[in-house]
């Protein structure tokens, strides 16, 4: 197995300025994250946290945030921070995007020129 080092130890810089954040709504939770929907000065963040805040979950966590902050693809979420002090706990705040996800397009049977126009726009993003 490879080593942890460069992942799970080490310090790491995180935002204590969590204020201003509020109406938080539970949206979904996965099997180690939730996504809760926040509103702040007006606007709508999507907030990812670990769902069980554990020190690895934690560190997974911020990874994803180091690698997630320098991304910036008109087909990919925007990532804003990391807040350690909110409501919910530790967290990723990001662009809110209302819509659909892709299962529940792909349900409503769009043509095949419009299946294969996301596809691309997925590959792009990848």
């Amino acid at each position: 197995m490879t080593e942890e080092s460069n992942i799970f130890c080490g310090t790491f810089e995180r935002s204590n300025n969590a204020e201003g954040f509020h109406d938080f709504k539970l949206l979904k939770t996965t099997a180690n994250s939730s996504l809760h929907l926040a509103l702040k000065a007006g606007k709508r963040f999507l907030i990812k946290t670990t769902k069980d805040n554990t020190e690895l979950q934690l560190r997974l966590l911020w990874r994803e945030y180091e690698l997630s902050i320098s991304t910036t693809h008109p087909h990919i979420v925007h990532t804003y921070t990391y807040e350690q002090n909110l409501e919910v706990g530790a967290g990723i705040v990001m662009e809110y995007v209302d819509g659909r996800t892709l299962a529940e397009y792909l349900a409503e049977a769009p043509s095949k020129s419009e299946r294969n126009r996301v596809f691309r726009e997925l590959l792009l993003a990848v």
